[in-house]
Parts: C-alpha cells; sequence; structure tokens
C-alpha cells in the first residue's frame, strides 16, 4: 500500500511537467495512477473488513464510506478554490499521497494479518455471493450516471448550469451524511433489511426524481436521501464481504468488488 501511495504520487507529479506533446506519456501516467490508486483502495477496505468486529463492522465500514465520499468532494472544491491554472491543485494530491505513504510505511495501523490460502477468483467470488456483486454493480451505475448525466438533467429542467452542479454536490453529500446512521442501524437490525430498504428508497427517489426536479423547495432533501440510499447499498455490501470472508478471501472479494 505504501508503494502504491508512491507510484499514484510519481504520476501526479509527472503529470504536471510532462509536455502535452507527448501524449502517449500522459496516458501512461493516468494508467499508473489508476492502477495505484485502485491497489489502496482494494487493500484499504481488505484492511478495515478485517480490523473490524462483527458487532461494529456497520459504524466502521461506513466511517469509511463517508470519509471516501467527503474525499470524492473535497477534490473538485479544492480545484474551483485554487483553479485549474497553477501547479498546486497537483502538489496537494502529490503531499497527500506521500503523507499517506508515509504512514503506511510506518506500520500504522498494525496487527492486521491476511494469513491463510485464498479460495476462489473473480467467478467464485460471483458464485459465493452474487447479492452483493448486483449491489455493487448498480451503485458503479449510479455512480457513473451521476457525474456524467445529474448535472445536465437539471440543466435539461431550466436550472443554471452553477444549480445543476450543486445537485452533484448535494447528492454526494447525502451519501457520505448517512452511511455512519446506516451501517449502525445494520449492526442492529442486520444487514439484509437495512440494505432491501436502501434499494426500495433508491428506486421510489429515482422514479420521483421527475416530479420533484419542478418543486424546487422539495428537491434537495429528496437528492440528500436519493445519495444516501445508493451509498447504502453498496457500504452494506462491503460490509456483507467483511461478515462472510477472511484473510486472503477477503482480499479476493474486494479485489472482485474493485474489478466490477
Amino acid at each position: 500500500m505504501a508503494g502504491s501511495a508512491l507510484v499514484a504520487a510519481l504520476s501526479m507529479a509527472l503529470l504536471a511537467v510532462v509536455p502535452l506533446t507527448l501524449f502517449p506519456a500522459l496516458l501512461l501516467l493516468r494508467l499508473m495512477m489508476g492502477a495505484a490508486c485502485s491497489v489502496l483502495f482494494i487493500l484499504g477496505e481488505a484492511w478495515i473488513n478485517q480490523m473490524a468486529g462483527a458487532g461494529n463492522r456497520g459504524r466502521l465500514v461506513a466511517a469509511y464510506a463517508t470519509a471516501f465520499t467527503v474525499c470524492q468532494v473535497s477534490g473538485p472544491t479544492v480545484l474551483s478554490w485554487l483553479g485549474s491554472v497553477s501547479f498546486l491543485p497537483i502538489a496537494l494530491a502529490v503531499a497527500s499521497h506521500l503523507l499517506a505513504g508515509g504512514v503506511l510505511y510506518a506500520g500504522f495501523p498494525a496487527g492486521v494479518k491476511f494469513s491463510g490460502e485464498k479460495n476462489f477468483g473473480l467467478l467464485g467470488f460471483l458464485k459465493r455471493a452474487p447479492a452483493v456483486a448486483v449491489a455493487v454493480g448498480l451503485f458503479a451505475f449510479f455512480d457513473v450516471g451521476l457525474l456524467s448525466l445529474m448535472s445536465l438533467y437539471g440543466l435539461h429542467y431550466g436550472y443554471t448550469e452553477r444549480i445543476a452542479l450543486l445537485m452533484v454536490t448535494v447528492v454526494l453529500v447525502g451519501d457520505a451524511c448517512l452511511q455512519v446512521p446506516l451501517g449502525a442501524l445494520s449492526d442492529r437490525l442486520g444487514r439484509t433489511p437495512v440494505q432491501v430498504g436502501c434499494g426500495l428508497v433508491l428506486l421510489l427517489t429515482a422514479l420521483g426524481m421527475p416530479f420533484m426536479m419542478q418543486t424546487s423547495y422539495l428537491l434537495w432533501p429528496w437528492l440528500v436521501l436519493f445519495g444516501a440510499s445508493a451509498g447504502g447499498i453498496y457500504t452494506l455490501g462491503i460490509i456483507r464481504i467483511g461478515d462472510r470472508f477472511r484473510g486472503p478471501d477477503l482480499v479476493m472479494a474486494n479485489a472482485s468488488v474493485g474489478l466490477l
């Protein structure tokens, strides 16, 4: 993980200095950055799941999901503050990865082992946990659709560009703010009923979106529920992986989720 953080930082730093005329080199650097960040993503989730106990896994994984979403929102926010002309945004990204790599190399947090043999691959994961695979696939479509189409959807209904972009932010804020309560609820009531509830709320909020787009005062809380329910489906999927798999199988399950 420390090595992946270093590779990500190095590829970001080189992106700032490689001239635009060397387009293949820029593509290779972006490929390196994506691969390195994926390793951090996959192993980080497995680490948190292995570290958590059955009684508090919902809250711990939900806290991770909240932090992940807050960082996802903060990237474009920082860029909007600092602009894209200076090197400062990339310098901040490089510094954050170097800091993370240093903390990981120092061995914090310690005491998590992934001993044993791996018992399945991607197809084995799909057979063992089809509901989790479906949940992850659904959230992936939601995430890509939200980031690429939500603002266009707002423009279609006559909102300004600034308000349309704000809609995306509000959905992500809803995702971030309500994951910990949902995780805690799953520790009390069980994973399946909370995840099914999130699915039903997501379905209802999606179906009701055309009507809410025409009712400005109800739209914003509706967007919060929309984001929270979609994020809850993914978070509960990761929690269920931690409940079911341990050791190398847990890493393989998280790798399968990352690939999906």
